[in-house]
């Protein structure tokens, strides 16, 4: 879980409104296995409506502020990565 939340934190590729809250959740729904599964969240859209709290506008939200970070120069994924 660690390596995760790194990967999405500021100092990783900064996924806006990306953090341990919904990193556990994704966990525990098996939506999220490692950092590239991050990018197929999308996928899940119509399931995340349904979990209570989340509304149209922040699961769009968030799932665009994941694909804005899709293409990264090639220093901050290697960061994201963990890699000095």
């Amino acid at each position: 879980m660690q390596a995760l939340e790194w990967f999405v934190s500021k100092h990783g590729v900064d996924i806006d409104g990306f953090g341990p809250k919904q990193i556990e959740l994704f966990l525990e729904l098996g939506w999220v296995t490692d950092m590239a599964s991050i990018y197929d969240l999308r996928d899940y859209r119509d399931e995340f409506l349904q979990i209570e709290g989340y509304k149209e506008k922040s699961v769009d939200n968030l799932l665009n502020a994941i694909e804005e970070k899709r293409m990264l120069p090639i220093d901050r994924f290697i960061g994201a990565l963990g890699i000095p």
